[in-house]
């Protein structure tokens, strides 16, 4: 686990690419995009949920500001919030985008 910065405009990760660390937002804003679909997430939300299950990275994020992200490989963040809020969490985040992307809600 460590805390990475990234600048304004700078990619975190691309649709597609393998993926390889969850990241937590501890401050700044992360545009997140799936072709049509653009969401702004914000401080606590969590991108890159698809380490957990090892597959590609299912959108695209780049920072809309500063940001300040904390990233995890997928042992250290089951490790670190396993059956915890976090958890649940993230796994609510995940499931509410990836409807939005298949035009469920």
């Amino acid at each position: 686990m460590k805390t990475v910065e990234i600048n304004d405009g700078e990619t975190i990760f691309e649709k597609g690419q393998e993926s390889g660390f969850v990241y937590i937002i501890k401050s700044g804003e992360v545009k997140v995009i799936y072709e049509e679909f653009e969401e702004v997430l914000m401080q606590n939300e969590i991108i890159g949920i698809e380490a957990l299950l090892r597959e590609p990275y299912m959108e695209t994020a780049i920072a809309k500001n500063k940001v300040k992200l904390t990233q995890l490989s997928p042992e250290e963040f089951k490790e670190l919030y396993s059956g915890t809020d976090v958890e649940k969490k993230a796994l609510k985040s995940f499931t509410k985008r990836t409807m939005k992307i298949l035009g469920w809600i």
